[in-house]
């Protein structure tokens, strides 16, 4: 018989004084044997996502740009996906995600291209979110990783600028094809 328990907060000493810290902890018991293990954080909970995208894709970097770009844009929190795909670049917990980077080099680069271009989708609805983001990048100081996000979100631009401008001159095209009204009969 298995059960959970999900005790919200555990009271330790430090030092001879009371600490009281809220830490959730997962339990199971399964036949008399208790396990413990720390809840996981939004950060980590996309941190491991992104780190299975490179799994998925590992074969693929143009897949894997493309998978980035789509999960962080689709995100209700960019700005924490962009730190979750961040750590899942240069820090990944999952051995298989290491292993991944390990065996080709140009995974790091397809990540950091596919957050920069959805940097730059984000930035048309929420400037704010998308500077939060470049922000943490540049803040990393991991400069081939800077560099990578940077060549996405122009290229994402470039495509978007594309976009507009077909689409404006559609437009035009179509005003200009509409007839005009005749004049009035005399």
């Amino acid at each position: 018989m298995t059960k959970h328990f999900r005790p919200s907060a555990m009271l330790g000493l430090a030092l001879g004084l009371s600490v009281f810290s809220v830490s959730p902890v997962l339990a199971e018991v399964t036949d008399g044997q208790v396990t413990t293990q720390q809840a996981q954080t939004p950060l980590q909970i996309m941190q491991a996502a992104i780190e299975q995208l490179i799994i998925d894709n590992a074969d693929d970097p143009d897949a894997l740009q493309a998978a980035i770009e789509a999960y962080v844009a689709a995100s209700d929190n960019p700005e924490l996906a962009a730190q979750a795909v961040l750590a899942a670049a240069t820090d990944p917990q999952n051995p298989d995600a290491q292993a991944a980077i390990a065996a080709n080099a140009d995974l790091v680069a397809a990540v950091g291209k596919g957050l920069g271009a959805a940097i730059a989708t984000i930035a048309l609805t929420d400037p704010d979110a998308a500077a939060a983001m470049q922000a943490t990048v540049t803040d990393s100081g991991n400069s081939s990783f800077e560099t990578a996000v940077s060549t996405g979100n122009s290229e994402k631009t470039a495509s978007i600028q594309q976009e507009q401008q077909q689409e404006q001159q559609q437009a035009q095209q179509q005003e200009d094809s509409t007839p005009e009204n005749p004049g009035s009969p005399s």
